[in-house]
């Protein structure tokens, strides 16, 4: 909880920073005029000019688009950083848990006591999984009931990872049909692996394809943005300078990339990864792409 509250409130005062500190180079605030001096930057053309259209209310202009794009990007990499963190914690407990669940199935079935095998068990696995087993042997013994110690040890863990656990507290509870609910338990973990294994190398090509997709809507819509300028200013009457709005078309296609890169990331954290909280790793990769390609290559493609 508290790597979690601390990812929130880094989420909430990052973009504030970043923001502040942009808004100084911009307007050459003290002491960041110092730097912009030495190096003889002038930003004052970014200086956010907010329009809203009507009758619908729809914020537009060059320069906020950037504003939003420092916002999302900082405000993301602290949950980034968390749900990464959180994400390589679980996928090594998934893959320490094949090994616990047939090693508790083995001594087991030798009549060696659950209690015992547990405490044994944990001094063998690796972090994390050793801490929560360690925590969980320590509470039994302290004379917490199974479904407490449960909670405590493995409350916090997605439900997949607990509905498998939890048969150790089956188990406990069983008397002397231990042994055959934590086979068939082993045998359950082992079919489950399996199939995720299948998934995860038949689907993690398809990451890669929503990538591009996102990429190439970003790119294509910003040639079409510079083709527009370019015939606004020596095209048809219909398209001439004043007829379109083309800081409007350009934030519009901006936010269609956004809309693009949170659905998207959401269904490679949902289906593909199965941990949606990973979203924000690919949502934070897909804006900083599409933001990048918003800002920079207008500067860089002339017709």
């Amino acid at each position: 909880m508290k790597s979690l509250l601390k990812a929130i409130i880094l989420s909430i005062i990052s973009p504030m920073i970043a923001e502040s500190l942009w808004m100084s180079f911009i307007y050459n605030i003290y002491p960041i005029s110092i730097i912009t001096s030495f190096f003889g930057l002038d930003l004052s053309t970014y200086k956010p000019e907010v329009r809203v259209t009507h009758p619908i209310p729809i914020p537009y202009g060059k320069n906020l688009v950037i504003a939003i794009s420092i916002v999302l990007i900082t405000s993301l990499i602290p949950a980034t950083i968390y749900c990464r963190r959180r994400w390589k914690e679980l996928v090594m407990l998934k893959e320490e848990l094949y090994g616990l669940m047939r090693g508790l199935s083995g001594f087991t079935k030798t009549g060696v006591g659950l209690s015992t095998t547990l405490e044994t068990l944990a001094g063998i696995a690796k972090p994390p999984l050793s801490d929560r087993l360690r925590l969980f042997s320590s509470l039994l013994s302290l004379g917490y009931v199974p479904d407490e110690a449960f909670k405590r040890a493995f409350g916090d863990l997605p439900r997949d990872l607990r509905s498998i656990f939890y048969t150790i507290v089956i188990a406990l509870q069983s008397g002397g049909r231990a042994p055959e609910i934590i086979d068939y338990a082993a045998g359950f973990t082992a079919d489950t692996r399996a199939f995720e294994e299948v998934r995860e190398g038949r689907l993690s090509q398809y990451i890669y394809i929503v990538l591009l997709a996102c990429v190439a809507f970003s790119l294509s819509s910003v040639v079409m943005i510079k083709m527009l300028e370019s015939v606004a200013v020596t095209g048809a009457p219909i398209l001439r300078t004043g007829s379109i709005n083309i800081e409007l078309f350009y934030t519009l296609y901006y936010y269609a990339s956004l809309i693009i890169a949170a659905f998207s990331s959401i269904t490679i954290g949902r289906t593909l990864k199965g941990y949606t909280p990973i979203s924000t790793y690919y949502a934070l990769l897909m804006i900083t792409l599409s933001s990048i390609i918003f800002i920079a290559i207008p500067v860089l493609i002339k017709f």
